[in-house]
């Protein structure tokens, strides 16, 4: 079940489950960077360092990362950002999306 106040899934059953995330961003110009921390429970499951510089014609750009993970009934997992380009600006375009794979 998904939470859209505060952004966080939780396990209706345990299995291994699959999480899509879209980061568009827009702002500033040259290059930006960001780090996407998935934590399940708390703890970091995975993380993904980005860097780029825009395109000169442009000032949006973004990245679509995904990945499986195993999780018991009632296990948490949320997204959030760290050391990021000061400037940068999240796009409203940006989202997060979700299915199980295998019911344990």
């Amino acid at each position: 079940m998904f939470d859209g106040g505060s952004g966080v899934f939780t396990a209706p059953v345990g299995g291994r489950f699959w999480f899509g995330l879209y980061i568009g961003v827009y702002k500033g110009s040259g290059g930006y960077y960001y780090q996407i921390y998935m934590r399940r429970n708390g703890s970091t499951v995975h993380y993904i360092y980005t860097s780029a510089t825009r395109d000169s014609r442009s000032s949006y750009d973004g990245r679509y990362f995904n990945t499986e993970v195993d999780l018991a009934k009632g296990d948490t997992v949320y997204f959030n950002t760290n050391y990021y380009s000061s400037s940068l600006k999240y796009s409203s375009g940006s989202f997060i999306e979700g299915k199980i794979i295998k019911i344990n």
